[in-house]
């Protein structure tokens, strides 16, 4: 028997291999930057033309939006503040007691108290007294009671002017003028009262 043959191996070669080099290693830098989300620009890209437009419309009616609201809003307010029935009006007086309408009601109701109040607001400028005296065809007593009751309540303003003879003169006050719209009510109310009542 033969002896087996030994085929040669091959011994593999060795090809030189380098040392690996080792790169420094970096820390990971975070490159994203937390930006307000006003900041954040639209696309100018033509990728998304639509969405752009449709963002600028629904800002720009969301603006509308809210500019109407806040208009609403304010109208109902002023509207509610505004509007008030006779009824909370009067409560509203009377609970204040701003004016004491008992008093008030008296004091309207003397002896030529409303045509005082009706001769004063008939003159731009103020009336003597005894031009006053004429045109309300009373006494000098009376006259002289009434203007004083007036002018304790705020209703008139006596203005003495240093001449010779002193000139005394009469004018409505603001709360005297703002007084007539409600007299001048009043007294549209007593003449449909009557003459409905005939």
């Amino acid at each position: 028997m033969e002896d087996p043959v030994e085929e040669p191996v091959e011994n593999p070669v060795e090809e030189p291999v380098e040392d690996p080099v080792e790169e420094p290693v970096e820390d990971p830098v975070d490159t994203t930057t937390e930006t307000p989300v006003d900041d954040i620009p639209l696309q100018d890209d033509d990728s998304n033309v639509y969405g752009s437009e449709s963002s600028a419309i629904l800002g720009q009616s969301s603006i509308i939006f809210g500019v109407i609201l806040l208009f609403t809003m304010a109208l109902v307010l002023i509207g509610t503040a505004a509007v008030r029935t006779p009824k909370s009006r009067l409560d509203s007086v009377i609970m204040e007691n701003e004016v004491e309408a008992d008093e008030l009601l008296s004091l309207l109701s003397r002896s030529k108290m409303v045509q005082i109040i009706h001769a004063l607001h008939s003159e731009e400028n103020p009336i003597r007294f005894t031009e006053l005296k004429n045109r309300v065809d009373t006494s000098s007593t009376t006259l002289t009671r009434r203007l004083g009751e007036l002018e304790y309540h705020n209703l008139v303003e006596r203005i003495d002017y240093e001449t010779v003879p002193p000139t005394i003169v009469y004018k409505l006050t603001d709360s005297g003028t703002s007084l007539l719209p409600s007299l001048e009510a009043f007294f549209e109310w007593v003449v449909n009262d009557t003459n409905e009542t005939e």
